[in-house]
């Protein structure tokens, strides 16, 4: 049973930053893939890549690109998800991602691996943000170029009513059962 999404929530300010922000936001455990994904990133023109908890990445040379962000309460996280041009959650081993249904929630693709199922329920979706080949950098990074380039909101705003239903039909069925 996963979790109620909240509603989709339209970015209405404009950045002043003109590099693609791009959001690596899971922890250091090997199966998080962050190597692949921080690489992937880093290949995309004049991005900054913001990652959680500890900088592992200075031997790509690029610390100046890596925003570092640390001890960030809910809400907080939410808004840097909020401000990102792209996500990337590809685990080797999640069948969901939370992190997936809060990007979505705020108007943000999140490219996710085959092993979530997150986007199961639209196929769209999951031709645009799933990837196949999650430890490969030159795979992820195509996908996300590509991804920068279309408009998700109508998308996400249905998919999340989707969700949302699943979800009571799924708690009712199990509190039932």
């Amino acid at each position: 049973i996963h979790p109620n999404v909240k509603p989709l929530e339209i970015r209405t300010s404009e950045r002043t930053n003109k590099k693609t922000q791009i959001g690596v936001f899971s922890n250091d455990s090997y199966n998080k893939n962050r190597h692949n994904q921080v690489a992937a990133a880093l290949m995309v023109e004049n991005s900054e890549v913001h990652i959680l908890g500890n900088n592992e990445f200075s031997y790509f040379g690029m610390d100046d690109r890596l925003k570092v962000h640390k001890e960030l309460d809910h809400e907080a996280f939410l808004n840097l998800i909020g401000k990102m041009d792209v996500n990337l959650y590809l685990s080797y081993s999640e069948s969901w991602g939370q992190i997936v249904t809060e990007s979505i929630s705020k108007g943000i693709p999140c490219l996710t691996s085959s092993s979530s199922g997150i986007y199961d329920c639209n196929k769209y979706l999951t031709e645009q943000l799933v990837i196949n080949e999650n430890d490969n950098p030159i795979e992820i990074s195509k996908q996300l170029i590509k991804v920068l380039e279309f408009d998700f909101q109508n998308e996400f705003s249905t998919y999340l009513e989707i969700l949302n239903k699943n979800s009571e039909t799924l708690t009712s069925e199990f509190l039932n059962s």
